[in-house]
């Protein structure tokens, strides 16, 4: 079963590397590299685990994990993620 925590590791690790590289790393070169390229391996590595773990359990997808982002009253948004198929490939691809 793929977990939705590593699933949302995926998205956000690169969105944190970003803000650590502005708050902390603007000067430091290979602070900053390292940064990026760590973040970008672990999200290469969340993907490649979901995608084999889609190969062995293809009958779970498509799954989907929601939480409100905008939630007024009689409008609800909700911000999410879908793994399909495709949206796992592309994690892979992208």
């Amino acid at each position: 079963m793929v977990a939705p925590g590593l699933a949302w590791t995926i998205l956000l690790a690169p969105l944190g590397a970003a803000l650590l590289i502005t708050l902390v790393g603007i000067r430091r070169r290979r602070l900053s590299a390292a940064l990026a390229i760590g973040a970008l391996l672990i999200s290469f590595i969340g993907a490649a685990r979901i995608f084999l773990e889609a190969l062995q359990h293809p009958a779970l997808l498509p799954i989907e994990w929601s939480v409100p982002w905008i939630a007024l009253p009689g409008l609800t948004i909700p911000f999410g993620i879908l793994l399909d198929r495709l949206s796992i490939l592309m994690t892979l691809v992208v």
